[in-house]
């Protein structure tokens, strides 16, 4: 049998889980897409979308994936900012 205990231990951790992906989102959804959040870098083009949950999630939330040709890092911006960044096929990454 479940105790008390337990059923609120849960509970506490679905709401922090639920808070955490909430912040994440509205991270998301409030950075400018020329702009790397790993090195500040204004050197980006979109990336290719991958087959992964995350992508499917944002992409539904009119996301697009975003690459730093500086540091590699990759980043989700709102579609209708990226709209101006170049395609990912359009210049070769440094290596």
């Amino acid at each position: 049998m479940v105790t008390i205990t337990a059923v609120v231990l849960l509970s506490m951790v679905a709401v922090l889980l639920f808070v955490w992906i909430a912040m994440r989102l509205i991270a998301v959804l409030t950075r400018p897409a020329d702009v790397c959040p790993g090195c500040s870098g204004t050197d980006v083009r979109q990336s290719y979308p991958r087959p992964s949950l995350p992508d499917w999630v944002l992409a539904r939330l009119a996301c697009v994936p975003i690459r730093c040709r500086s540091c590699r890092r990759r980043y989700y911006a709102r579609r209708d900012d990226a709209q101006r960044l170049p395609r990912p096929s359009s210049r070769p990454i440094a290596q």
